[in-house]
């Protein structure tokens, strides 16, 4: 199963779950899973095109507009995907219903614009398969392995 079909299972769990603890903990796994992904990302650096309008958009949020420093990410930190997951968990972890409810919007966004552009199967992209016979194979039918 490609990350992008996990990612578009954990959203539908996170709207049918029932409790704020559920929710968080998929939106952990959700997060952990995007960012983890090179399917979704190749490089860090493209998480920080991802990331950054999310920031924005909690940092007017009442729990996150009192700190004294905005909330972003320095460049050291996008040069580890684990130590952006932390950062990004304790940021979850802060958040309240509304910004949670941002969080789950903004993954349902790039999980359906990766759904549209994603091809429909693998066989398609691969190359096809070399015809040539190996020389090695020859010798050892004709030869045996000793």
């Amino acid at each position: 199963m490609t990350d992008v079909k996990t990612l578009d299972n954990m959203l539908k769990k996170i709207v049918n779950s029932s409790s704020k603890t559920e929710t968080t903990s998929l939106l952990y796994a959700t997060y952990a899973t995007i960012i983890l992904s090179t399917e979704l990302f190749k490089l860090n650096i493209d998480l920080v095109d991802f990331l950054t309008p999310i920031l924005k958009k909690l940092q007017s949020q009442p729990e996150f507009s009192r700190l004294k420093r905005p909330i972003e990410f320095k460049e050291y930190v996008y040069k580890s995907r684990s130590l952006i997951i932390a950062r990004f968990i304790r940021i979850i972890q802060k958040s309240d219903d509304k910004s949670i409810d941002i969080l789950i919007e903004e993954a349902q966004a790039l999980v359906n614009s990766k759904l549209n552009n994603h091809p429909k199967s693998k066989k398609d992209s691969l190359k096809p398969k070399k015809t040539r016979k190996n020389s090695v194979d020859e010798l050892l039918k004709e030869f045996g392995r000793y």
